[in-house]
């Protein structure tokens, strides 16, 4: 019955109000006329894009936002080949009709300019940065597709370990978070900015950013994609959620998400479809053991369940899922929500089984 109610709340995350909002992200689809490479089945992305576009359309999300990697891309010179596969990939997103919001991703430069990359992807706003308002919220847009001599990502001029943020991106984004005020920000970039991962998906200049974020005092939350495996971490105050690979597993497996942001509790929800994990985190940071209290008792009053967050999931229709991709999954259950972090408990492990 817990389980029951659980799925019952969160399918209120289309919902979109004067006081909060929701939307669609996506991460790494990576669509590629290819074959399957791995664990990355590139073709699969088509069918993939159309199921999350759908989804979306019917909980009428009011904008869709993609961390990047559209595409898997070629060599530097089969320009006409990754538009094809970007057109593809157009067809299945505009099967959602609302606002779309693209972040460039380092493969989607691989063969491909920023120009040429932004020219013909389906996006509301053609920069490669950038920022825009809903009500009372403010979203930044970051380009990470840059060599350390601040020289554009353009047809594979790069190592997709060495990415940056210019420093005329880094001023302009100090100067846009000053004019955002006090409105509640979220930033999106394709690259983590987790420094303490030292596999190359990191942003080498990832802590000056979270300077910046942390100085400004009003940035809540940032999304990543392009660690595929995705991920969370807390730092200083601030959510970095990593979004899951869409491009991994073969169907019916696949990686999406609905945010919702619930300002009456103080919630960031997100509602994970298929092998996306699903999270619900306190907006402002914990500064008390009594406020820590009243934020689990809250959590286990409106769930009907201990405070305990176990990995859930979704399909297309909301119904929830006991658990993800093509084989058996070992997931933990989360703790009490305010950080995410995994517990070494093994008294509260669960197994989630494909269903």
């Amino acid at each position: 019955m817990r389980f029951s109610f659980f799925a019952a709340v969160f399918s209120i995350a289309g919902i979109c109000s004067a006081q909060g909002i929701s939307f669609g992200i996506i991460a790494d689809p990576q669509y590629a006329n290819t074959a399957t490479s791995g664990t990355r089945y590139y073709r699969s992305s088509l069918t993939k894009l159309a199921q999350a576009a759908d989804t979306f359309q019917l909980h009428a999300m009011p904008f869709v936002a993609v961390l990047g990697d559209f595409i898997n891309g070629y060599t530097p010179t089969d320009t006409a080949l990754a538009l094809q596969d970007l057109d593809s990939v157009n067809r299945r997103l505009n099967r959602f009709t609302g606002e779309k919001y693209a972040v460039i991703g380092n493969h989607d430069v691989a063969s491909l300019s920023k120009a040429e990359f932004l020219g013909r992807v389906a996006t509301t706003v053609r920069s490669n940065y950038y920022s825009f308002d809903k009500g009372n919220y403010h979203f930044v847009i970051l380009d990470g597709n840059y060599r350390a001599d601040s020289v554009d990502f353009n047809h594979g001029n790069f190592t997709w370990s060495d990415a940056w943020v210019a420093p005329a991106e880094r001023r302009w984004l100090v100067a846009d978070l000053a004019s955002a005020g006090a409105k509640t920000v979220f930033v999106m970039i394709h690259y983590i900015l987790d420094s303490t991962v030292t596999s190359g998906e990191c942003l080498k200049n990832a802590n000056e950013l979270r300077r910046i974020f942390e100085n400004a005092g009003n940035v809540k939350a940032v999304f990543s994609g392009h660690a595929h495996a995705g991920g969370y971490k807390l730092f200083n105050g601030i959510h970095y959620l990593v979004m899951r690979g869409m491009v991994e597993n073969a169907l019916p497996a696949s990686s999406f998400a609905e945010i919702t942001v619930k300002p009456a509790d103080d919630s960031l929800i997100v509602k994970g479809y298929f092998d996306q994990i699903s999270y619900r985190l306190k907006l402002k940071p914990i500064t008390s053991i009594a406020e820590k209290f009243a934020w689990n008792n809250k959590r286990g009053a409106v769930f009907a369940m201990p405070p305990l967050y176990p990995a859930v999931f979704y399909d297309p229709l909301g119904r929830q899922l006991r658990g993800a991709g093509t084989k058996f999954q070992l997931y933990f259950i989360r703790n009490t929500g305010m950080d995410g972090q995994k517990t070494g408990n093994n008294a509260r492990r669960m197994i989630l089984q494909k269903r």
